[in-house]
């Protein structure tokens, strides 16, 4: 597995999130996509890049996942601003992660048993 897979992965799981808090917010068009994809392949994935090298574009790109995709600001903070998708055909709204992996696909797309599990060691 190369090095950077787990960069490309992430890079593919913020539109798929991004996409799904527009959705949700009845924002979801091709110019806020478009905002979310020039983001992502700019500022954060230089901020990724860096890793923890540099806390000032470590922040600044929490920030910016946090504001893009909803998420909680403790979790964003503990998953590096990493996220993961619960399975569709698990999920009680399965429109909203079928419609974020139309957008971009995800690093992973995980059973909520699981997705439980990770969610725990994350936040141990």
């Amino acid at each position: 597995m190369s090095r950077l897979a787990p960069l490309a992965a992430a890079m593919q799981t913020l539109p798929s999130i991004a996409a799904a808090h527009l959705e949700r917010q009845g924002k979801l068009t091709d110019a806020a996509m478009r905002d979310v994809v020039e983001y992502t392949r700019g500022d954060y994935a230089t901020a990724l890049m860096k890793g923890r090298s540099d806390p000032q574009a470590t922040e600044a790109m929490l920030r910016r996942v946090t504001e893009l995709t909803g998420l909680d600001p403790q979790f964003v903070r503990r998953a590096g601003g990493r996220a993961w998708l619960q399975c569709p055909e698990e999920a009680e709204a399965s429109m909203m992660p079928a419609s974020a992996l139309q957008y971009a696909g995800a690093d992973a797309v995980l059973p909520l048993e699981l997705m439980c599990r990770r969610l725990k060691e994350l936040f141990a």
